[in-house]
């Protein structure tokens, strides 16, 4: 327990700059530029030393029903409007990826979970 705790305080502090990078990658106009570039390598290092220590990022997969994930993946306040009634609670897009740490093959703890956006029909 206190040892997991440790783990994660410290695992989230390198998902907080991940997501910092990540933020900052997406403001810049140019995503070809040099700064994009040199940003973007920062971040594939800092995701690759978690992976190293067992820590995998991952992302539900899009326009799969939300129900039962809850352990892996939280909803966002904001929705994305569909008139396609069979995708309302499904995933629509990824906010933040979530990140999950591998004990063995049958015990994974989640460090974070995703983060997503999800569908929603629009009342008439």
């Amino acid at each position: 327990g206190y040892d997991w705790m440790i783990i994660r305080r410290f695992c989230m502090r390198i998902i907080r700059s991940i997501d910092n990078i990540e933020d900052r990658i997406n403001r810049i106009e140019d995503p070809e530029s040099e700064i994009v570039m040199c940003l973007a390598d920062i971040r594939d290092e800092l995701v690759f030393s978690l992976e190293s220590s067992g820590i995998e990022q991952f992302k539900p997969d899009l326009e799969m029903p939300f129900k039962g994930l809850e352990k892996y993946a939280e909803a966002v306040r904001q929705r994305v409007i569909t008139e396609d009634e069979s995708l309302s609670g499904c995933i629509a897009e990824i906010v933040r990826p979530g990140y999950q740490y591998l004990i063995s093959e049958d015990d994974v703890k989640i460090v974070r979970c995703a983060q997503i956006k999800l569908y929603e029909t629009q009342s008439k």
